[in-house]
Order: structure tokens, then C-alpha cells, then sequence
């Protein structure tokens, strides 16, 4: 995935929408990682398959790493992603209390309620 992943993410090849659940899945698998640091990509699909017991395609990473990006809250390198602390702090006061699907319903529909800014 991660030559594809790469493409997408540099604007070579367009990314398809996805549904609002991807960028609050996505974000979840990263705010599950144990690290606050930057983590192969290999360990943002684990967790997203251990969150939705699914394994997310590349358009679908691609598109909430991008919608990460726009917000600011991403923290690339390499082959490594990660959130920033001040959108972890965001992102775990959003979560609250509750099973897994109570935490990832209430992160998509601040995700729909807050839309990504814009960018020329």
C-alpha cells in the first residue's frame, strides 16, 4: 500500500471522498497507538482493522491523512504518522467516555461539524 498511499498523499493521483466514518476511524487508529510518536504505517492499519475489523485501502487512508493535514493535526515522516499532542489533547476530549463505537460516533460527527478549512 505504501507506494500507492505515497501517491495519493503528493496530489499526483486525485482522492476520492470518502465517508465521514474514515477520517474518525483513521484518527482513532492513531490516537490508539501507544506512542505519541510518528508510527510505520504498518501500525495505523493494524489498529484501524482491530477498530473496524477491516484493513483500510489506500484511498481511504489517504483521504483522512489528508483531511489530518488540512486540519493540522498530522505529523508525517517518512513512511511514519502520528497526531499532533494538541490535536491528541482535541481528539481525547471529543472521545469522552464510552465502548469503542460510542467514542468513534461522537469523532465523526465532530468531524462532519467541523469541516477541514479550506485550501487554495
Amino acid at each position: 500500500m505504501t507506494p500507492q498511499l505515497q501517491t495519493l498523499l503528493s496530489g499526483r493521483k486525485p482522492v476520492p471522498p470518502q465517508r465521514p466514518f474514515t477520517e474518525a476511524w483513521i484518527t482513532y487508529a492513531l490516537y490508539c497507538q501507544k506512542s505519541h510518536l510518528p508510527v510505520p504505517l504498518e501500525n495505523v492499519l493494524a489498529s484501524a482493522d482491530a477498530i473496524n475489523h477491516a484493513v483500510p485501502i489506500a484511498a481511504e487512508v489517504a483521504w483522512a491523512l489528508l483531511r489530518l493535514r488540512k486540519r493540522g493535526w498530522l505529523v508525517e515522516g517518512g513512511n511514519t504518522y502520528g497526531l499532533t499532542p494538541a490535536s491528541r489533547s482535541s481528539v481525547g476530549t471529543t472521545l469522552g467516555e464510552g465502548g469503542l463505537w460510542e467514542r468513534v460516533k461522537r469523532l465523526e460527527s465532530w468531524t462532519t461539524t467541523h469541516p477541514t478549512p479550506v485550501t487554495k
